[in-house]
């Protein structure tokens, strides 16, 4: 039976894809400094520290023994400035940049270390490594148009997420076939669509329902593809893979 290994799961982003997959019946574990059951969510539990534990223990030895394939997500990241993450923007952008290739370098070695069972690493990472408000200046949508030459943003956060994807991919090198990045918009409690995207250059938001769908529709492949893909969550009914990356649309639940 095929196990999801959600790093990071009892976070802003990973409680509701964790909460989904777990209500849809998969086999699921959290991975977190922090158990699920305070949020009120009962799954089996590893507690690690992603910067301090060591590599051959940062994922669940017992949860990977008694399972024939392991997908693990890396939703890993520093928690915003609103839940205590920085004491200010500079703070965050710093603390971004120097933990998020660290925590997915870690996450990468740990799959690699168990590399017969994990058939798949994926990373949550972020519309936000684009510029979006230069995009926008050019009428460029943001993924709509993701395969032309895009610009990327400079600051700590997005720098941080680029080389956390970076890091992903590597694993590749460590004898897992196949690693993925998944980026996102954080999602909303509620549908957030801005009518005037071009002019406030914001990515499409999507609600928790979008997001959790979007990755299921990732995760639960059957047959992972080897090497590294790039998918891109929107809000369109689709699947196109373009030139360098895979545009995930799906309909709202």
């Amino acid at each position: 039976m095929r196990t999801y290994i959600f790093v990071g799961g009892s976070g802003v982003v990973g409680l509701p894809i964790v909460r989904h997959f777990n209500e849809k019946g998969y086999k699921v574990c959290v991975v977190d400094l922090n158990d699920p059951a305070q949020f009120g969510l009962d799954v089996p539990f590893h507690q690690a520290d992603l910067l301090n534990d060591p590599v051959d223990s940062l994922l669940p030895e017992d949860c990977i023994a008694n399972s024939s394939q392991v997908v693990v997500l890396n939703l890993a990241m520093v928690r915003t400035i609103e839940n205590g993450g920085a004491k200010d923007v500079p703070d965050w952008h710093n603390k971004s940049l120097d933990r998020n290739p660290i925590f997915a370098r870690n996450v990468a070695n740990a799959c690699c270390y168990y590399n017969q069972k994990v058939i798949a690493l994926y990373y949550i990472s972020t519309f936000s490594i684009f510029d979006l408000r230069q995009h926008a200046s050019l009428g460029l949508l943001i993924p709509e148009n993701i395969s032309n030459p895009c610009i990327l943003a400079t600051d700590g956060y997005a720098k941080g997420k680029r080389d956390g994807e970076k890091e992903t991919e590597k694993a590749l090198e460590g004898g897992i076939i196949s690693t993925g990045t998944i980026r996102l918009s954080t999602p909303q409690k509620e549908e957030v669509f801005d009518s005037n995207w071009i002019a406030s250059g914001r990515a499409w938001a999507l609600t928790d329902k979008d997001c959790v769908f979007g990755v299921r529709l990732i995760l639960t492949q059957e047959h992972h593809p080897p090497g590294h893909t790039s998918y891109n969550l929107n809000s369109f009914p689709s699947l196109i893979k373009t030139t360098n990356a895979i545009k995930v649309g799906f309909v709202h639940q």
